[in-house]
């Protein structure tokens, strides 16, 4: 008769228990276990113990919420912002042992990177934030974008620079003046040019009301946009705008290009790092090559290639971004680049034949099923692949290496106290195929 086998038991939710945790997952939470079953939980260190309560069960892993660390870890350090867990949960440890995880990532999930550049600035080198509204002991306060629950950050995020924060705590004064009801209000978007310190902000509504907000009456700002926002979307994205003043964009010299970006488009948070990565582009790239550059935003990284003599046809869905980008050939005299409006969805041969390589830097979801599509179909000599989530695009390596051969991989750390890092991949197609 053979022995009876006992059953897992698994701890209830709200059961306290105490769990050794051994590394960080690369979406940011720390991964341990408890009688075999795999926990998760935000806010512990690799190698510290912890008492946590069990707050769920999802599809076989227990997550959990940190009561106390019982073991810390040497590089653990003090925070200072109550709602750093929610936009910036690296802070909990010294920066060094922030980038020797993320060179780590990519050499267990890519390759041993060539390069690795860790972030120069651990604070206010982003160049937006945005806050959403809430009522707070009864008084207009911001709140942390993008979650369920609203958390309110009376002393803003440090992650801003501090003259971006005047320029959003201005605002709320005024707002608050007007008393205005919180539920009009869906969030407000702060932009500033790392090169020139000019800030631009934008004020989302949820639908047509009027604000009494002037920037005659805003001493930080160079520009003031009021929009409707388009709804049960998780950023601001404009359906409506109803005012605009002074200035409705940003401009940043990079790479020795000017650049100018509108108030709503995709700009890359870490303008210093960024740099570097257009430089090692440039560098990987062949002198005088033809190229297709999906997902091209405002054009910068095609454009960045013109003294290579690259010629560039980018495609992007953003129809703003496809005029930006034209102006920014304009602007900066280069005529061997050109743009068009293309989702990656309509992507297909047209736009690969007659190319030497693609150039890619998709959002975090990766590239789609259509663009892999392609490739499979007609893979072009080389790939460049830049990414700022180290999962999909690891796992968008994996499917094109039936083509291509790694070449080039190095570490950007475009966002210090997160578990984001940008990574930069150049891929050659096999000699055999």
């Amino acid at each position: 008769m053979q022995p009876l086998i006992r059953e897992q038991v698994r701890p209830t939710v709200r059961e306290r228990i105490s769990v050794s945790f051994k590394h960080l997952a690369p979406s940011g939470p720390a991964v341990g276990q408890y009688n075999g079953i795999a926990v998760n939980a935000y806010g512990v260190l690799p190698g510290e113990t912890a008492l946590i309560t069990v707050a769920k069960h999802s599809r076989g892993i227990l997550l959990g919420d940190v009561i106390q660390i019982t073991d810390p870890h040497p590089a653990r350090r003090v925070v200072h912002e109550d709602h750093a867990r929610f936009c910036s949960p690296w802070q909990i440890m010294e920066y060094p042992l922030q980038a020797e995880i993320k060179e780590g990532w990519i050499t267990e999930l890519v390759n041993t990177p060539d390069v690795f550049f860790a972030a120069p600035q651990e604070f206010g080198y982003r160049t937006k934030i945005e806050y959403g509204f809430m009522k707070h002991k009864g008084e207009l306060t911001f709140s942390l974008r993008g979650h369920t629950t609203q958390i309110p950050v009376p002393s803003l995020c440090r992650l801003a620079s501090p003259q971006m924060n005047e320029a959003a705590l201005e605002i709320l004064q005024t707002l608050r003046r007007s008393e205005i009801d919180a539920s009009f209000l869906r969030s407000l978007v702060v932009r500033e040019s790392k090169t020139n310190g000019s800030i631009i902000a934008v004020l989302y509504l949820r639908a047509v009301t009027t604000i009494p907000l002037r920037l005659a009456d805003l001493s930080q700002l160079a520009g003031l946009t009021i929009a409707v926002a388009i709804p049960n979307v998780s950023t601001g994205i404009p359906a409506q705008v109803l005012r605009q003043e002074g200035h409705s964009y940003i401009e940043e010299t990079i790479h020795g290009l000017t650049i100018r970006y509108p108030f709503d488009a995709f700009w890359q948070t870490n303008t210093s790092l960024f740099n570097k990565a257009l430089q090692t582009i440039q560098d990987i790239v062949p002198e005088g090559s033809s190229l297709c550059e999906l997902y091209a935003g405002t054009g910068v990284i095609g454009l960045s290639l013109h003294s290579k003599n690259v010629n560039v046809q980018g495609y992007e869905h953003s129809a703003a971004m496809v005029r930006a980008a034209a102006d920014n050939a304009t602007r900066n005299g280069i005529l061997g680049a050109t743009f068009t409006q293309l989702s990656d969805e309509a992507f297909g041969l047209r736009h690969l034949v007659k190319r030497d390589g693609l150039l890619v830097d998709p959002p975090r979801k990766g590239l789609s099923p259509q663009v892999h599509k392609m490739i499979d179909i007609h893979p072009p000599e080389f790939l460049i692949y830049l990414g700022c989530n180290i999962a999909t695009l690891a796992r968008d390596i994996r499917q094109l290496l039936k083509h291509y051969n790694i070449t080039h991989v190095s570490g950007y750390d475009f966002y210090p106290n997160t578990p984001y890092v940008e990574t930069l991949v150049k891929l050659e197609r096999k000699t055999d195929l």
